[in-house]
């Protein structure tokens, strides 16, 4: 996952920044964080690379409202959060990928619930383009495997779609933010799908692993080195999702 922070104020990105750490610190989330007083800079980036931006509204000669607007026009807009002093313009901010609206000085709760809304619709199926120029969704994906720099998805129903010269650790930054769990160097698995999880197995209940087989149960090994986390951000994202472990 990454956070961007936009505000022109040191001091009220350093505190955000802060609430940000602890934040993902608390549910186990892997994240990048960085800032920006200039949005215009933003504005500028050939590539939004960010899934939130913590946005602040009155930046100078730069209206953050405005900024969101032209970033909802780009296919890669960010989900935003405002931060401001000045809440008379939150009329004029919910909007596409508008998240919410926090009143500086920040509250801790209120940031963690907005941040939570934000992570739920990061986490929900995602469309995907695979490189047969085939369309999917991240929620038919069981789970992934590499083989000498080749990935394979694995889907609901049997089918296998190549992700071609694609590695787990590529794969993984791109899809752990929408659930996905690194067992391995050599697989991912879809956090959706588990049914159930020790400190070194996966298993996920009635797969079918080829077109018209019968349903089966599917067992993967979770790497030694990788336990504690896997454990850690399987629960955490059953939190999330009210999904009992």
């Amino acid at each position: 996952m990454k956070i961007i922070i936009c505000d022109d104020q040191m001091e009220e990105r350093t505190q955000i920044h802060s609430m940000c750490r602890t934040y993902l610190a608390e549910r186990g989330l892997d994240g990048e964080i960085s800032e920006t007083a200039d949005p215009q800079a933003l504005l500028d980036m050939e590539t939004i690379d960010a899934d939130i931006l913590i946005l602040d509204v009155e930046m100078g000669e730069m209206n953050g409202i405005d900024v969101k607007n032209q970033l909802a026009t780009r296919s890669d807009s960010p989900l935003v959060i405002f931060a401001t002093s000045h809440p008379e313009a939150m009329s004029r901010a919910f909007n596409v990928n508008v998240i919410g609206f926090l009143i500086k000085p920040v509250d801790h709760d209120a940031f963690a619930e907005y941040m939570n809304s934000a992570v739920n619709i990061l986490t929900a199926d995602r469309v995907i383009d695979y490189p047969d120029g085939s369309k999917g969704s991240t929620g038919d994906i069981l789970w992934i495997e590499s083989d000498r720099g080749y990935a394979d998805a694995h889907l609901a129903g049997g089918t296998v779609k190549s992700f071609g010269k694609r590695s787990i650790k590529e794969l993984a930054a791109w899809l752990e933010p929408f659930g996905f769990l690194c067992i391995s160097s050599g697989q991912l698995v879809n956090c959706k799908h588990i049914d159930d999880m020790t400190d070194d197995r996966v298993l996920l209940k009635g797969v079918v692993t080829k077109p018209g087989a019968e349903p089966g149960d599917v067992t993967l090994t979770v790497s030694r080195r990788r336990k504690k986390d896997c454990w850690e951000k399987y629960v955490s994202y059953c939190d999330r999702m009210q999904k009992y472990t």
